[in-house]
């Protein structure tokens, strides 16, 4: 099934019992899930009971899935609260009917009331609506995981781009955002030793006097990744330093897009170039991204700083990094935002495709 629905332009994510299909979908609020009937930890039918008493997930559309064509079963999963019963096995045809139907369905249902952003940000913060998930980033030769960047998610589905954008009260988005930084630091000693995490800190709460008391709880080494929804300084930089632990780095993310210009880079000096993966995406056949990528390794080189490529999502685009000298990579190949963080094996994919999620 997973394959169809990928070959269908579905972006799949895979639990592998009961318990983790709760937490993915906590985590990423799904447009449809399919649950199968028997599955380790949970039954197919407990798991749609906790999802539907999950707020964010009861209007998402639920289908039970199962080899045994039983009208008992199909009643039972409809009680619990799925939308649809599918039978195994199942034609592609119709199985990506039968999810597009539901999809279909969901979207054409009245969207929730629109509320002030700020009013927004202040009540998630009140009733901490929010939780982190873990997406690796590797050394793309072997696979080794160097580091996890903590990534936030909002109970309601709300994007972090929409939760964060550079509007609405300054106070009110870093409120928000210092709740997020603070439960990411916690979650963070939950990785294994020798593992890095990656946080990201917009301009404005860079500035802000409660940050270093945040940083303090964090029990390892760690990156500040510099948010491009705002300018930040050398001067900005140059204070942030003068916060930071011994072995803490600052990085610039966005590189290629947003306020992450090269007269900003030059000024601020980080240790890290992030690049987006505008510049990424189908590298290994443009030679204007390979002269581009080319040039900042050089200047990396020249200057200290080392480069993490964003979005890697194919070998191809794997192997025209490593040709240029771009070591660092993170993207679906490597893994997915995960809701915890998983186990660090000295390998996260295997073969020229990357790892099944």
């Amino acid at each position: 099934m997973t394959e169809v629905l990928r070959a269908a332009d579905y972006e799949v994510i895979e639990a592998t019992d009961g318990t983790h299909a709760v937490e993915q979908a906590r985590a990423h609020r799904p447009d449809v899930i399919l649950v199968d009937l028997l599955m380790p930890k949970l039954s197919g039918n407990q798991v749609i009971k906790e999802l539907r008493a999950v707020t964010t997930l009861r209007s998402v559309p639920i289908i039970m899935v199962s080899g045994v064509d039983h009208v008992d079963y199909w009643v039972q999963a409809l009680v619990a609260g799925a939308n649809d019963f599918i039978v195994k096995p199942v034609s592609p045809a119709e199985l990506v009917a039968r999810v597009e139907a539901q999809v279909h369905a969901a979207s054409t249902k009245p969207d929730r009331p629109a509320v002030p952003l700020d009013s927004w940000r202040r009540s998630v913060v009140r009733d901490q609506a929010f939780g982190v998930v873990f997406q690796p980033i590797v050394d793309m030769a072997s696979g080794h995981v160097l580091a996890q960047e903590l990534l936030a998610r909002f109970h309601d589905g709300t994007k972090p781009v929409e939760a964060f954008k550079a509007e609405g009260e300054t106070e009110a988005r870093t409120e928000l955002e210092l709740a997020v930084l603070a439960l990411a630091a916690e979650e963070g000693t939950k990785l294994q030793p020798g593992v890095d995490i990656h946080l990201n800190v917009s301009p404005s709460a860079a500035r802000d006097p409660r940050l270093p008391v945040i940083l303090d709880r964090i029990d390892r080494p760690f990156v500040l990744e510099i948010t491009e929804n705002e300018i930040f300084s050398a001067a900005d930089a140059q204070a942030l330093r003068s916060k930071l632990p011994r072995g803490a780095r600052i990085a610039t993310d966005d590189v290629g897009v947003g306020y992450a210009s090269l007269s900003q880079i030059l000024d601020v000096r980080p240790d890290i170039l992030k690049i987006d993966f505008a510049l990424i995406a189908w590298v290994d056949e443009d030679p204007a991204r390979q002269a581009l990528i080319a040039g900042l390794v050089r200047f990396g080189a020249a200057t200290g700083c080392a480069l993490i490529a964003e979005g890697v999502e194919r070998a191809a685009e794997r192997d025209t990094l490593l040709s240029l000298g771009v070591n660092i990579g993170q993207g679906f190949m490597f893994g997915r935002p995960d809701a915890w963080p998983p186990p660090v094996p000295a390998r996260v994919w295997a073969g020229s495709n990357g790892p099944r999620s």
